[in-house]
C-alpha cells in the first residue's frame, strides 16, 4: 500500500449514496508515524460529484457533436445520443418521433421501449403527445409517470 510507504495517493471513485444516487469522491491519505512506526492513517474525503458530472456532460456533448458530423442518417445519430445520455440517465425507454399536426399522430424516428414498439400512434393518447402539445419536457419516475398518465386519462 503506497500510503504506508509515505506517499500521498489521491484516489477518485464513485459510489451509491444511501439515498440511491451516484456520488463521486476524492480521497487522499498519509500514514501517521510514532517512533518511525505507522500508528494510523490520516486522510481526507471530498465530494467531487459536481465536477465529475460536469466532466461527463462535456464528454457527452463532444461525442454527440462529433457524431453529428459523422452520422449518415438521423437514426445513426440518435443511437449515439441514446448511448451517451445513458451515461447520465436511464435510456431503456428512448423515443424520438415526428409530429404530424394534420393527423395528430407521432411517427417514430427511433423507438426503443421495454414493452412497446410502434411505428405511428395517436398523439392524443400518449405522454409523447402531451410533451409535444404542451411544449414542456417531462422527467418522471415510474410512480410519477403512472400518476401523470392517470390524471390525464392516458
Amino acid at each position: 500500500m503506497a500510503t504506508l510507504k509515505m506517499k500521498l495517493e489521491p484516489r477518485e471513485f464513485r459510489f451509491r449514496h444511501k439515498n440511491g444516487k451516484i456520488r463521486w469522491a476524492r480521497t487522499s491519505s498519509r500514514p501517521m508515524l510514532k517512533n518511525e512506526k505507522v500508528v494510523g492513517i490520516r486522510g481526507s474525503f471530498s465530494d467531487i460529484t459536481v465536477r465529475k458530472e460536469a466532466e461527463i456532460i462535456q464528454k457527452i456533448i463532444f461525442t454527440i457533436a462529433r457524431k453529428v458530423i459523422q452520422a449518415d442518417t438521423l437514426p445513426q445519430l440518435l443511437v449515439t445520443v441514446r448511448r451517451e445520455l445513458g451515461k447520465l440517465l436511464d435510456t431503456n425507454n428512448f423515443i424520438v418521433a415526428l409530429y404530424d399536426p394534420q393527423k395528430d399522430t407521432l411517427r417514430k424516428v427511433i423507438f426503443i421501449d421495454e414493452k412497446d414498439d410502434f411505428a405511428e400512434w395517436k398523439a392524443a393518447d400518449s405522454v409523447s403527445g402531451y410533451v409535444v402539445k404542451n411544449a414542456e419536457t417531462l422527467l418522471l419516475s415510474k410512480e410519477a409517470a403512472i400518476l401523470h398518465l392517470q390524471s390525464r386519462n392516458l
